[in-house]
């Protein structure tokens, strides 16, 4: 009779938690929103400038169509640019790709894709930078690495990145 007593107890007791739990998680929300509500504002501009907020803040140096084949095909989430010297380095998130294109013409040089668990090979692509003093290309990957190339695609070596 005893453990019956303990059973109905214990559940008595896990209801009594979640509907603490529901009223804390209503109450809580209720609260933000109405704060959220009060410090919104945003200011819309009274006239517009000719050209553009765009040509305000930057200056268009040239567009440059970059190629497309069956062997370097992009999607759209395209999610870092950096220009070295004559090289567009970019990396698409979608393809988990590096690329390396002419700055001038577009067309790419080297692509970089290494998917798998080995050396040097990832499953997605967090990041890219460039090491202008190696010339080396830095791709931070989803095994928490760091892996390292250079302009041609060539895997150089990998070092692991303690959080």
């Amino acid at each position: 009779m005893k453990a019956k007593y303990l059973g109905i107890f214990k559940r008595y007791e896990n209801k009594k938690n979640l509907y603490a739990c529901i009223l804390i998680f209503l109450f809580s929300c209720a609260t933000t929103q109405h704060a959220l509500k009060e410090s919104i504002s945003i200011a819309q501009p009274v006239t517009t400038i000719e050209g553009g907020w765009f040509n305000n803040y930057f200056e268009l140096d040239r567009i440059v169509p970059l190629e497309t084949t069956e062997n370097f095909v992009m999607s759209f989430d395209v999610r870092r640019f950096i220009q070295y010297k004559n090289n567009l380095i970019f990396f698409d998130y979608i393809t988990a790709s590096v690329f390396v294109a002419d700055a001038y013409t577009g067309e790419i040089k080297t692509k970089i894709c290494r998917r798998g668990r080995g050396p040097g090979e990832w499953h997605r692509i967090i990041d890219v930078a460039f090491d202008k003093q190696n010339e080396q290309i830095l791709v931070y990957n989803d095994y928490q690495k760091l892996v390292f190339f250079n302009l041609d695609g060539h895997f150089l070596k990998d070092t692991n990145v303690n959080n």
